[in-house]
């Protein structure tokens, strides 16, 4: 609890200087579903390149068929706990602009119901998040020499569009990304004043599922039974998914 302590106070002694950095990583336009975001996205990548390497982790950016990746990696021979830090640093774009009171990126200070805010594109989502734990390995370091587990941090640039090159890049980097824990920034807060942690997230799958039926409708009281009424098909496949006690009945989904 001691490390904690001084870590915090060292994330406190350290916060204008923390706000500074995070004003001007909000500066970067790096829209990632536009084609002129792509130097935005490009400086972006870069400068958050030589944060991570400022840490002391082996930086680099890696090229996919979109957007870069940034990852930044720790290795020690203590065989530590390893966490996988997940966040993006791509942005919505930031249309219609005479909508905005400042400039969406020029970041800027409003007091309001008592708490001082930052106004800027993605200022929620996602760079004050990943900024947060950058902070958190920057104090762990300063005021313990070290960070205490192994760290790979994951950074990338479309997750705004989909995260199209992303499923290739865990494939070709899978052993790199193999971790104990996973943590990702990019969640609901409950509060804008107390911090908290969900655990154990669940993802999403997606399936489309054709049915080959007849081109119109077929009455009832001629083909009923005879031709089965696609409707029914799709109700009895969502239907047989999962059991009464809400556990998935898929052969195979629960293996591993």
């Amino acid at each position: 609890m001691r490390s904690i302590d001084a870590v915090l106070d060292q994330v406190d002694a350290n916060l204008a200087a923390s706000v500074d950095k995070f004003v001007r990583f909000l500066a970067f336009p790096s829209v990632s579903s536009q084609p002129d975001g792509k130097e935005g996205i490009t400086a972006c990548a870069r400068w958050l390149r030589s944060e991570l390497e400022g840490l002391g982790l082996e930086a680099r950016i890696v090229r996919t068929s979109g957007h870069p990746v940034v990852m930044g990696t720790s290795r020690t021979a203590n065989g530590n706990l390893r966490v996988l830090l997940y966040g993006h640093y791509d942005v919505q774009p930031a249309e219609p602009l005479d909508a905005w009171a400042t400039p969406p990126f020029e970041p800027a200070f409003r007091d309001e119901d008592g708490l001082r805010r930052i106004y800027a594109r993605g200022a929620s989502d996602s760079k004050s998040q990943v900024w947060s734990f950058i902070e958190a390995l920057r104090a762990w370091k300063e005021t313990e020499g070290a960070i205490p587990v192994d760290v790979t941090v994951l950074l990338e640039g479309e997750e705004e569009t989909g995260s199209p090159s992303l499923p290739a890049f865990v494939d070709a980097y899978r052993d790199e990304l193999a971790c104990d824990v996973a943590y990702i920034s990019d969640s609901d807060m409950w509060s804008p004043t107390r911090p908290a942690i969900t655990t154990r997230l669940k993802g999403l799958l997606h399936e489309k599922i054709t049915i080959v039926a007849p081109n119109r409708d077929l009455h009832s009281g001629q083909f009923g039974n005879v031709a089965v009424n696609p409707l029914r098909v799709l109700t009895k496949v969502l239907a047989s998914i999962h059991d009464e006690q809400g556990q998935v009945t898929i052969d195979g989904f629960y293996d591993a």
